[in-house]
This record gives C-alpha cells, sequence and structure tokens, in this order.
C-alpha cells in the first residue's frame, strides 16, 4: 500500500512538472513514436482520398497568391517534451526532473512526404540526489537533427500502414562536440495495423550509425572509453482506445549499441544491451497528444555478480516515471 502512494505521489509530481513545462496545458504525454505512427496514418489517409478523386498526390498553385497560401499551409511548428523522474530517487527524497524536447519546423513536400529541423534541449530541475548533494537546475542544447519522412517507401513484404524516416544530427551539444562527433545518422521504420476497431500494433525499428572524428574519448576520471559507433532500438506496441480522448499503451523494446575499441589504450570493443518495458495511459485533447506511465530499462549484459539483479518487474532501481507531450500548433 505504502509502495502505491509513493507511486500516485511520484504520479503527481511529474505531472505538475509538466503542467509548468506546458505553460498551463494539459501534461499527460504520448510518446514519440505513437505520435510518428498516427500522423503516418493520417497521412496515408489523405492519399487515399486524393487517389479516389483522381488526384495525384501532388501539390500544385497557378497564381502567386495561390503559392503563398499553399506555402503557409505546408508549414507546420511541433513541440516535443520528454520529462522523467527515477523512481528510487523519487520515492526517497523526490529526486530531479529530467527533460529533452525539440520544436519541430516542418514542410510538407508532398501528400507523402515532409521535411524538418528540430533544435532539441535538455532541462533539468534542481533536486537531491542519493547522498543528499543538491543538484542545481541546468539548460543545455542537446543535438539537432534533420528529420526526412516518407509515408509511401513500403518496405514491408505485407498490406501494413508505414512509414519511413532518416535523421541526420548535428554535433549541437557540448557533449558531442567534445567527443569528437561529425554526425550521426539515424533510420526509424514503422509498420502496424489494426487488430480489432480499437486494438492496434506497431512495429519500430531504428538503426543508428555515428561518424566520429576518433574512435575514443577521455571520461572525467580521465580514463580512456570507445565512442559510439553503430547499434539500434526496436520495440513493438500496443495501444488500445478506451475511447476518442483516452488510451492505454504497452510495449517492449530491445536496444543494442557497439562502442569503437581504443587500441592504444587497450580498450576493447563494447556492447551493451537493454531491454524496456513501458506502459501508459494516454489522452488526446485537439493539437495535443500526450501520455504518463513508467518505463523499465534493464542492462542484459551485466556480468558483475556484485551488482547483478534478479529480475522484478519495475523494480525501482531500473524503472522512471515519466510524461511525454507532443503538440501541433
Amino acid at each position: 500500500m505504502a509502495h502505491a502512494n509513493s507511486f500516485i505521489a511520484a504520479g503527481k509530481q511529474v505531472l505538475v512538472a509538466s503542467i509548468l513545462m506546458f505553460v498551463g496545458s494539459m501534461a499527460y504525454a504520448q510518446s514519440e513514436g505513437t505520435m510518428e505512427a498516427q500522423e503516418m496514418r493520417e497521412a496515408q489517409s489523405a492519399e487515399s482520398v486524393a487517389t479516389a478523386q483522381g488526384g495525384t498526390g501532388e501539390m500544385r498553385a497557378s497564381m502567386p497568391g495561390a503559392a503563398w497560401s499553399q506555402f503557409k499551409r505546408n508549414l507546420g511548428v511541433r513541440f516535443f517534451n520528454f520529462t522523467s523522474n527515477k523512481m528510487d530517487q523519487a520515492n526517497l527524497n523526490g529526486g530531479r526532473y529530467e527533460s529533452y524536447s525539440y520544436f519541430s519546423l516542418e514542410y510538407r513536400l508532398s501528400r507523402n512526404e515532409k521535411i524538418a529541423i528540430r533544435p532539441a534541449f535538455l532541462l533539468n530541475s534542481g533536486g537531491r540526489g542519493f547522498g543528499g548533494e543538491q543538484f542545481d537546475s541546468e539548460f543545455k542544447w542537446s543535438d539537432t537533427y534533420i528529420n526526412y519522412a516518407n509515408y509511401s517507401w513500403k518496405w514491408t513484404p505485407f498490406d501494413l500502414d508505414h512509414s519511413s524516416s532518416i535523421r541526420l544530427y548535428l554535433p549541437t551539444s557540448e557533449l558531442s562536440q567534445e567527443r569528437g562527433m561529425i554526425a550521426r545518422i539515424r533510420g526509424y521504420f514503422i509498420a502496424g495495423a489494426p487488430i480489432t476497431s480499437r486494438l492496434t500494433y506497431a512495429i519500430h525499428f531504428q538503426p543508428d550509425y555515428y561518424i566520429q572524428k576518433r574512435t575514443g574519448y577521455a571520461n572525467d576520471r580521465g580514463f580512456a572509453n570507445g565512442n559510439k559507433n553503430y547499434g539500434y532500438d526496436g520495440w513493438v506496441e500496443l495501444n488500445y482506445r478506451i475511447n476518442r480522448m483516452f488510451s492505454v499503451a504497452s510495449s517492449i523494446g530491445h536496444t543494442q549499441m557497439w562502442h569503437h575499441s581504443v587500441p592504444i589504450e587497450n580498450v576493447t570493443v563494447r556492447q551493451y544491451e537493454n531491454v524496456t518495458l513501458e506502459t501508459s495511459v494516454g489522452i488526446n485533447v485537439g493539437a495535443l497528444s500526450s501520455s504518463i506511465g513508467v518505463s523499465q530499462n534493464r542492462n542484459q549484459l551485466e556480468t558483475n555478480q556484485r551488482y547483478k539483479k534478479e529480475f522484478s518487474l519495475f523494480r525501482d532501481d531500473e524503472t522512471q516515471y515519466f510524461a511525454r507531450s507532443y503538440y501541433r500548433f
């Protein structure tokens, strides 16, 4: 019962923090991946209507005034935020809120294509650590990326909704600059279909590749570490729509990342592997898609028996509370 009360109290804290970040907007949040899948279905629905009406899906305008009006219609602005709080710290002393956000300036090239630039930033609140140390609030730029999305590339052999994106990340963050990142290339592929009128599934896959100036860097203690090389994220998501406003979702994901070796420092290739479990409650109100939930991230390659943990669903030292929001202006 005490644990349940702690869960409710921490959930309320995440909700309050998100409300402040959105300047009074509703602060349940929905995942970026779920929002991408929703936009995929909307784009394909619009293309089906255009085809049924004999259109080609292209956007044309013959008059200068009409061209300017169409240009403005094709522009869009979005805002995405992910706010989290570690469960063990929240249950102990409140912890600190960490957030990742971006503004997205988008232009629709056709009914099936759009391009966007997304400057991202990190905003963390003040708070206390396990040892009682006080952390100050901080703002940092993250890596800006350019996103090209295409809803007509059919990359599955089955009749599924599908979306493909290519993302080019630029080293605008201090961390990426310090470690010598030149660029990061990330694909994002989504396929899914309805199971019933209310239940849908989506499969997400994100291959990841880093272009680095050097294979390694020195950490805060002066020891050599290998830079990120390549990897992937993949997950399967189930979403049940209760009504037009509310939904519930669960997902299971698998992540692997390989790091470069640094032979001169006797650093070998390192591999990281994690499994993620997530469950959330979502809300859609007008232009805002949101959800709030819990996410467990488990290290699958922990070999040190001193620190190796037996599996327990949503154990507090592997889990975080989160709120994610996507708003269309």
